[in-house]
């Protein structure tokens, strides 16, 4: 078999998770803090400015963990090497015997816009989330990617392919974002309708 190579930007789903449980903690000290002001107008707009910077000095950290993976498929084997975009070298290198690989996954998270999971599972666990912040050019070659890596993996292995714990919660955290986004559009339409039509 003639060597594949596959090369896609990605970040570790835990690091995901982080962001988003510390974007959610300083969301709730930010109301405890403006339910101290009295004046509603006031209140309004200094919550939505906190919000728009907590969001994107959340967003410019999050960026800082992206990694460029590069996976080579050979006959015999998967080499695995990351790069993190902001230092420009290779900081972890390592090739994985496909006999080794205890089992893996490939699959979209809630919705395709929200990217998806690549697992791999041998001597340690190689996970992968390529969501919307992390993608490298247009939807369409992303979308390329995915069908990709499943194909090769599922060629490969198909046997070996297994839904796990991990893979369950992460479908299960996928839903978070959105039902959180639902509820402060409403509790900002329910703001503006107070100030505007109620005072």
């Amino acid at each position: 078999m003639e060597s594949k190579k596959i090369t896609f930007k990605a970040v570790h789903p835990l690091v995901s998770v982080l962001w988003f449980a510390v974007v959610l903690v300083l969301l709730f000290l930010l109301l405890e803090i403006v339910q101290t002001i009295s004046y509603m107008g006031q209140r309004t707009y200094i919550m939505i400015s906190i919000f728009a910077i907590i969001l994107i000095v959340g967003y410019r950290v999050l960026r800082k963990q992206i990694k460029q993976v590069e996976l080579l498929i050979k006959a015999d084997s998967l080499e695995i090497s990351e790069q993190k975009i902001v230092e420009k070298k290779d900081n972890y290198f390592s090739k994985v015997p496909f006999n080794k690989i205890k089992n893996y996954n490939v699959y979209y998270m809630l919705t395709k816009k929200m990217g998806y999971i690549i697992r791999i599972k041998a001597d340690k666990t190689y996970i992968y989330y390529v969501d919307w912040i992390s993608l490298s050019g247009s939807q369409k070659f992303d979308t390329n990617t995915y069908k990709e890596v499943k194909s090769i993996l599922d060629n490969k292995m198909s046997k070996k392919k297994k839904t796990i714990v991990t893979d369950i919660l992460l479908l299960l955290f996928s839903s978070v974002p959105w039902i959180t986004f639902i509820g402060g559009m409403m509790l900002l339409l329910g703001i503006f309708y107070y100030i505007f039509f109620m005072i």
